[in-house]
């Protein structure tokens, strides 16, 4: 809370700063939580697909079970079924799970990359600009740096 206090400091110094940095800031904030949600969104359907096929293969395997003599009375061909069918649902529950985490760490990856190279760009480029104009002291870089991040 204190370093936002200081944030009027900075925008007395340069009102312009405010006019012309906030909306990128705010815009490249509102692409990244759009991208974060939709994402997060498609990671929680394909986990919950998931678990519905693992519940579906828990069933399968229960009811193979219960019925292993009777498979194994009716031939090769049951059982060769039998392994195909927890061949596919096992496919199936690691295809879902491969993707749902390569998106969670995209999802990680694009944050990390939003906050280091796009946030902290702008607003050290705006720190850049008042440092060129005077208005601040390299010993204020810190403090303003810190004010603007809080405030966003």
């Amino acid at each position: 809370l204190p370093k936002i206090m200081s944030l009027p400091g900075v925008i007395v110094k340069q009102p312009s700063l405010l006019i012309k940095i906030f909306p990128f800031i705010f815009l490249s904030d509102f692409i990244k939580a759009r991208l974060v949600a939709t994402v997060t969104n498609e990671v929680e359907r394909l986990q919950k697909e998931a678990k519905e096929i693992q519940s579906i293969r828990s069933k399968v395997e229960a009811f193979d079970m219960k019925n292993a003599e009777l498979l194994q009375r009716a031939g090769f061909g049951a059982t060769e079924f039998t392994r195909v069918r927890w061949e596919e649902l096992t496919e199936a529950i690691q295809t879902k799970e491969v993707a749902s985490e390569q998106l969670r760490r995209t999802r990680m990856y694009f944050q990390w990359l939003q906050n280091n190279f796009v946030f902290k760009a702008l607003i050290d480029c705006a720190l850049a600009n008042l440092i060129a104009m005077g208005r601040i002291v390299s010993a204020e870089i810190f403090v303003f740096s810190r004010a603007i991040e809080d405030s966003v």
